[in-house]
Formats: C-alpha cells, sequence, structure tokens
C-alpha cells in the first residue's frame, strides 16, 4: 500500500487519509496523552501532538520516522478503512433500496395507467359523458 497523508484528532475521534475524513464508531486506542497526530506520506516523517493537562502543553511534538509507521500510524488507518467499508456498504444499500422503491413506483403508475383508472400526467382526465365530479 502506498502511504497516505494521514491527520489524527484524538478529542474528535476522526481520522483522515488523503483528505476523506470519517468519525470512528470505535475508538479502541490507548492514546489518552494524544491530541493529535500528522503523517505525511511523501517524506514518510510525522508528528505526534501530546494532548494538554490542565490547559497547558507540557512537552513538544514527537517527531515519528517511517519506522514508527506500524506502530503509531497504521492502526488508525486500519480502522478508517473499515470505517470507509462501512459508510460505503450502508450508501450502496441506501441507494439500491432508493432505486427499487422507484422502479416499483413507476411500474406501479404504468399498471394503473393502463387500466385507465387514473389521469396520466400533463392531461386533462376524460371522463364518461354524464359525470360532473369525482
Amino acid at each position: 500500500m502506498t502511504t497516505k497523508n494521514v491527520c489524527v484528532i484524538v478529542p474528535d475521534k476522526v481520522v483522515s487519509v488523503d483528505g476523506e475524513a470519517y468519525a470512528l464508531d470505535t475508538w479502541s486506542f490507548d492514546d489518552s496523552k494524544v491530541w493529535a497526530i500528522q503523517w505525511y506520506g511523501s517524506s514518510k516523517t510525522g508528528d505526534i501532538e501530546p494532548a494538554p493537562v490542565n490547559g497547558k502543553i507540557e512537552a513538544g511534538n514527537e517527531d515519528i520516522t517511517e519506522g514508527d509507521y506500524d506502530a503509531k500510524v497504521k492502526p488508525y488507518v486500519d480502522a478508517w478503512e473499515v470505517q470507509k467499508a462501512k459508510i460505503a456498504t450502508a450508501v450502496a444499500e441506501a441507494e439500491k433500496k432508493q432505486s427499487d422503491e422507484m422502479a416499483a413506483k413507476i411500474a406501479n403508475r404504468a399498471a394503473v395507467r393502463k387500466l385507465g383508472k387514473i389521469p396520466v400526467e400533463n392531461r386533462l382526465p376524460i371522463y364518461p359523458s354524464g359525470v360532473e365530479s369525482i
């Protein structure tokens, strides 16, 4: 897999990979001392920003290198991929349901029109003689 740009915002439980962000449903990471993680795929470097303690940041950013990627960045990318697949599946199911509903609606309209039970859109209804209202 090509290394990508990754941004993790721990308080918001958001992971962004190449600008595509997802809030993760499950957050099983032990990162209470981390505020954010930045990873730059082109240089294969990044940094970890510490979380403030009592409103103050007690230490500077921790620089990370390619050797740190698997332990400190990849778990977030893996969780992001799971969330992305989950959302893609939900979207596909919703689109299929909407498509099926529209197909059924069109089929029902066509069947009813064939029977002559309702007026066709953009046409005036034609009633038998002697009928003034319905």
